[in-house]
């Protein structure tokens, strides 16, 4: 007895291998059979069972093909302290092409390293990480006052010094 007729979905480019394909019948087949043609990617295997001097058993296997998922590769992002990262931000941080539609893991926060999980159905997951980093939020200070004298240029230290709660040290935008 061949068993019955059935089917398989294997990672693309992956070689079917003799356990597999047997495991894919839909009843016990005897044993001591052959298959057809070469084991090797998606096609249609025929398990032949030697009938002797009855008719040869057969049955056979539909192997098909499934692109394996694509989580693209590891990748950073900075964001702002106490800020929490958004799938959209992780998502365009990851290099490659990702396949959407993962789940992101763990739970989104801050900093940290944040996993991208592609199911893979019949093929393994494939996984990428988003490193986040935090930077300190810029400080402008707020708005501020100063009066020159006619004629007289402004400097940028005096501009910064005309500004109110602590700014930041940075270049000015000259406008």
């Amino acid at each position: 007895r061949a068993g019955t007729l059935g089917t398989r979905t294997t990672p693309r480019d992956k070689r079917v291998t003799w356990s597999a394909a047997l495991a894919l019948y839909n009843g016990p087949p005897q044993a001591g059979g052959s298959w057809s043609p070469a084991l090797a990617g998606a096609g249609i295997y025929t398990y032949t069972v030697d009938g002797g001097e009855c008719t040869d058993a057969t049955a056979q296997v539909t192997v098909s093909e499934q692109d394996k998922p694509n989580a693209g590769t590891n990748g950073t992002l900075t964001i702002c302290k106490d800020e929490t990262v958004t799938e959209a931000e992780l998502f365009t941080s990851l290099n490659d092409t990702p396949q959407a539609g993962g789940s992101w893991s763990p739970a989104l926060a801050g900093a940290g390293i944040y996993t991208y999980t592609v199911d893979g159905g019949e093929c393994t997951d494939a996984t990428a990480q988003v490193t986040v980093s935090e930077q300190e939020k810029p400080n402008a200070g707020t708005n501020g006052t100063l009066t020159i004298c006619k004629d007289e240029i402004v400097t940028e230290a005096e501009l910064f010094t005309s500004l109110n709660d602590t700014p930041q040290a940075l270049s000015l935008i000259h406008i």
